[in-house]
């Protein structure tokens, strides 16, 4: 089911261990997400390099979408303590 490879990419990209576990083992890893046997197959022929530079560029993107945030609660602190 496309919700399921989804959510197992979803995760690759977001958690370091789970992705070395699944390069190691791709077969158990993606029946263990509940994929069927030809999405299994699918998500195992994924290059591992591939993986981790998408994994990198998602992390980046995630990084810099949290640095306005943090940004702007520097300044809102920084204002109180002036106060």
């Amino acid at each position: 089911m496309q919700a399921d490879v989804e959510r197992l990419l979803a995760r690759l990209f977001t958690d370091r261990r789970y992705r070395e576990r699944f390069l190691a083992d791709p077969l158990t890893v993606a029946r263990e997400a509940g994929l069927s046997p030809a999405e299994t197959e699918e998500v195992a022929r994924m290059p591992g390099q591939d993986l981790r530079t998408a994994a990198r560029s998602y992390q980046h993107k995630r990084d810099a979408n949290l640095r306005p945030g943090a940004r702007k609660r520097l300044l809102d602190w920084l204002r109180i303590g002036r106060g």
